[in-house]
């Protein structure tokens, strides 16, 4: 991974075209569809193990905020969601909210900007038990007005301990509203 990282830095680098950077701040609220995969193995009894598959859906709100360097973006992003879900037998009050932290990267095309992030923190609310987990985010958002912008992202997180594994995934449209400084 921290290889990765080295390789993707070198090439940013390289191909920047001017030392000016310019701070970004982008607000966003999306509604996201998915589902969730809930699985729990008891060790000491195969019996007492059992797994639940559910639909999500909700808003996701937050905020993008980084550096732009020519047409390359690199920041970090904080969102909320808050999904309700259907089909499952895990949450009983049917909602399923999470608080994410992300690291992004991203190319801009004119009007079109092209991302991906590492999600290092995802907290479960409902879960209380379980440690926030990780994952990966890649999206293409369209730029319709100086500041505003639509985005379709897909998202997939995993929290995996030892007996429980939690699985979901996502996919969001977006208005965002970015400006810079």
């Amino acid at each position: 991974m921290f290889k990765h990282l080295i390789l993707v830095l070198l090439f940013t680098t390289l191909s920047i075209q001017s030392a000016k950077a310019i701070v970004f701040i982008e607000p966003v609220l999306g509604y996201g569809t998915g589902s969730m995969e809930f699985n729990y193995t008891d060790i000491l009894d195969s019996s007492n193990s059992f797994s639940d598959d559910t639909d999500l859906k909700g808003l996701g709100y937050g905020a993008r905020g980084g550096f732009e360097f020519g047409n390359w973006q690199l920041g970090a992003e904080y969102m909320q969601h808050k999904l309700k879900s259907s089909g499952g037998d895990i949450l009983e009050d049917d909602d399923f909210n999470t608080k994410e932290w992300t690291a992004l990267i991203g190319y801009r095309f004119g009007f079109f900007r092209l991302y991906g992030g590492y999600i290092f923190s995802a907290d479960f609310e409902e879960l209380d038990d379980i440690d926030p987990g990780q994952g990966l985010k890649a999206g293409l958002t369209f730029y319709a007005l100086r500041h505003m912008a639509f985005s379709l992202e897909y998202r997939m997180v995993e929290a995996d301990e030892v007996i429980t594994e939690v699985k979901y995934s996502q996919v969001a449209l977006q208005l965002s509203f970015p400006f810079s400084i």
